[in-house]
Parts: structure tokens; C-alpha cells; sequence
């Protein structure tokens, strides 16, 4: 992945609302355009900018509302997804007080280490240890070296069925560490529908 730095950042009204400009300097050939994350003192979609050179505001400003429709798509998209206000948290997909997430979160953790041991069983794998630690980026992880499997805390967040694949994801890997057609391969026979839920795990991604 290509480094960047934040340049700067600045407000712009895109299709009637306000939204955050982040201008970012990166080492990439050409200038890229993406929405990013929900950004909740605005209430709206931060709009991220990359350019390999110094482009003024206004240059900027000219470059997002060329593409203004394509923007509106990638909104219209992400305003599908499940957005959290103040005081909701999510839980199995459904949106919840955070009260109730609180109350209801360590006996989660403990139903995923239930169905981690009932998967682990089916794969046939032994003498790999499991721990649970939050992580910004990734829904697992698993140390070949150490033989441990890492599974992020806010998988309580998923449906069940997407957790399930988190986890047949990472044991997986005890077999095969790469994501190559064998590695699929071996997936698909403990989780068939691992593209199904490849898919559908990508509009939680923004909430963690």
C-alpha cells in the first residue's frame, strides 16, 4: 500500500450537504478520489483526496465537483450501510442502545468462543490458541509462527453467519497461509458461502 500524508482539509457542500475534504500527498502516478468514513460532528461522508502533487483548494474543489455524480452514487451507497448515531451500538447486525451492547457483550464473546471450538472441531485443527483484542482494520488474524488465532472483539457487531465466516476465514489459514484458489478451496468446504459473505462483511468494515 501506497504511503500518504494529510495535506490539508477543508469544508465543501457536496449535493446539499456539508462534508469534510481530506487532501492527501502520496507517492501514487496519479490523483484518486474515494469516500471514506462517517464523519459525526458533520453528520456526513468525509470525502478523501490523493494527488502525487500540490493541487490548490480550488483545484480540488473543481476536480470533486466534476465528478459530483459519481460522488452522489458512492454516497447514496454508503448512506445505505448502517450508520450509528450517539448512544446506539451495533450487535448481530441490529442497532441497539449502548447500554444493551455493554450488558449484553461478554456473554457474545463467549458464544463466539463456542462456535470458534465447534468450527475448529470440524476443521480438524489442534494446538492453536485463541485470543480476542480490538483491532481497527482487520476482522481476524492468525500467527502461523505462534499457531494463535486473533479474533477482533467487535465481531459481536456481525451477524452470526458473518461471524462464522470470520472465523472458518482464520482456521483456514492453520492449512493454507495465503489467499490462493487453495486456499478458497479449503474454505469452501468448511464455510460454501464464504463469497456471499465476503460481500456482504465489506459494509460493516466503517463501523469498527
Amino acid at each position: 500500500m501506497k504511503k500518504k500524508t494529510l495535506d490539508y482539509s477543508f469544508n465543501y457542500n457536496i449535493l446539499g450537504k456539508s462534508h469534510i475534504i481530506n487532501v492527501y500527498r502520496t507517492k501514487t502516478r496519479y490523483w484518486r478520489l474515494s469516500v471514506g468514513s462517517y464523519n459525526r460532528q458533520w453528520d456526513s461522508y468525509d470525502i478523501n483526496f490523493s494527488s502525487p502533487r500540490k493541487l490548490t483548494q480550488n483545484e480540488v474543489a473543481k476536480i470533486i465537483d466534476s465528478h459530483a455524480r459519481w460522488i452522489e452514487s458512492q454516497l447514496t451507497k454508503k448512506e445505505k450501510m448502517l450508520v450509528l448515531k450517539d448512544g446506539e451500538a451495533m450487535l448481530h447486525g441490529e442497532i441497539v442502545s449502548t447500554t444493551e451492547f455493554s450488558e449484553r457483550f461478554e456473554k457474545e464473546i463467549k458464544n463466539i468462543i463456542t462456535r470458534y471450538y465447534y468450527f475448529a472441531d470440524l476443521a480438524g485443527v489442534e494446538g492453536v490458541s485463541l485470543k480476542f483484542r480490538k483491532m481497527k482494520s482487520r476482522w481476524g488474524s492468525y500467527n502461523k509462527a505462534k499457531k494463535v488465532i486473533t479474533l477482533n472483539k467487535w465481531l459481536v457487531i456481525l451477524p452470526n453467519e458473518l461471524i462464522d465466516y470470520v472465523i472458518c476465514h482464520e482456521l483456514t489459514h492453520h492449512y493454507v497461509f495465503n489467499h490462493s484458489k487453495e486456499f478458497y478451496n479449503q474454505l469452501a468446504k468448511l464455510y460454501p458461502d464464504y463469497l456471499v459473505a465476503r460481500k456482504a462483511i465489506k459494509k460493516y468494515s466503517d463501523i469498527v
